[in-house]
Parts: C-alpha cells; sequence; structure tokens
C-alpha cells in the first residue's frame, strides 16, 4: 500500500517537472524569443517614425524645391528604412498566428494576444502596413502639393501637420501597445524564473 502510494507521489512529481520542462521549453524557445524580436522591431518603428518627422519640411512654400526636397528625401528614408525589419515583422507574425493555435496556459495566451494586437494594422486603409500607411500619406502630401504656392507663414506646416499627425498616433498607438507586450510578457518572465 505504501508502495503503491510512492508509486503515485512519484508519477505525479514526474508529471510536475514535465509540464514544468514543456513550459520551459515554450518560453525559451517561442516566447522569450518573440518578445525580444518585438523589442527590436518596437524600437526600429518609433526610430523610423520620429526620424521621419525630423525630415519634413519646416517651413517654405508649399512646392518650392526646397520643399520637394524635404519631401523626397522623408519618403526615400522610408522607403529604405520600413525593409529594414520587414523579415523580423513577417517572422514574428506568423509565429505568433501560429502559436495562437497551441494549447497555451491563460498567461501565454495573453501574451500572443498582445503581440498579435501591436501588429495588428494602425491604418484604416488596408491593406496597408503601418510604415506603407504612412508612406502613401507621405506620397500624396508630396504630389497634391507641388503646385500651391503659398508664403511661409500660410504654409506654417500644412501638410507636414497632417502627416506629423498620422506619426503621432502611430507613435503613441505603439507606446500603447508595446506597454500591453511588456505587461503580458512580466509574469512569463517572472515565472519562468521561480521554476529554474
Amino acid at each position: 500500500m505504501i508502495d503503491a502510494l510512492i508509486s503515485v507521489v512519484d508519477r505525479l512529481i514526474k508529471l510536475v517537472e514535465y509540464r514544468n520542462a514543456r513550459t520551459n521549453k515554450r518560453f525559451n524557445e517561442l516566447l522569450e524569443p518573440a518578445f525580444n524580436d518585438v523589442l527590436a522591431v518596437h524600437g526600429d518603428y518609433i526610430h523610423m517614425f520620429e526620424a521621419t518627422r525630423s525630415l519634413l519640411p519646416r517651413s517654405g512654400t508649399l512646392g518650392s524645391s526646397v520643399f520637394r526636397q524635404q519631401m523626397r528625401e522623408a519618403i526615400a528614408y522610408l522607403q529604405k528604412q520600413r525593409i529594414a525589419f520587414e523579415p523580423l515583422r513577417t517572422k514574428v507574425r506568423a509565429l505568433t498566428t501560429a502559436m495562437g493555435t497551441m494549447s497555451l496556459s491563460p498567461e501565454e495566451k495573453l501574451f500572443i494576444d498582445a503581440l498579435m494586437e501591436y501588429f495588428r494594422e494602425s491604418s484604416t486603409v488596408e491593406p496597408y502596413s503601418v510604415s506603407s500607411y504612412l508612406l502613401y500619406h507621405l506620397q500624396e502630401a508630396s504630389v497634391h502639393n507641388e503646385i500651391i504656392e503659398l508664403s511661409d507663414s500660410e504654409v506654417a506646416g500644412i501638410v507636414p501637420r497632417d502627416v506629423e499627425e498620422i506619426i503621432s498616433t502611430l507613435v503613441f498607438n505603439h507606446r500603447q501597445r508595446w506597454s500591453l507586450v511588456c505587461e503580458a510578457y512580466a509574469p512569463l518572465k517572472i515565472a519562468a524564473a521561480d521554476r529554474t
């Protein structure tokens, strides 16, 4: 009788160890790398949006050669930068979608949901990614305003103000979403440390 009880307790201990090992493996091989990848993507997004904002025309006449050059520089910068982390964003989106179909704990599910929300399109114009959405508006602002002639006081950032509003919204949304990712990740990290 005692041997049977010891055997049951031993099996329960092995089951807990097996579950912990599986949970640790999922954390170490999927969840933590996904967090680190999104950390890199988030930093790139914020830097890209802020650098684009800094390249926008600050003064001058809409349609002037200086205005057009500054808009071209902002567009060229964004076109170049948006592809830098594209493979990583694609990888994280695919892994996040696949992980969403796995049997997960409620805490892990919350983290996956936060990752999915982070990558949810921020634009209402489908199928643009956030950087494509911004690029589209930069190009539209550049094209539609090449022939407008306004004084410096009249221009006072009309087009850049519109684009800056888009950038401010994108930065705010991404910072909010990043906060949700961190809040969902923290309990997973603490739990992983407790299991070791």
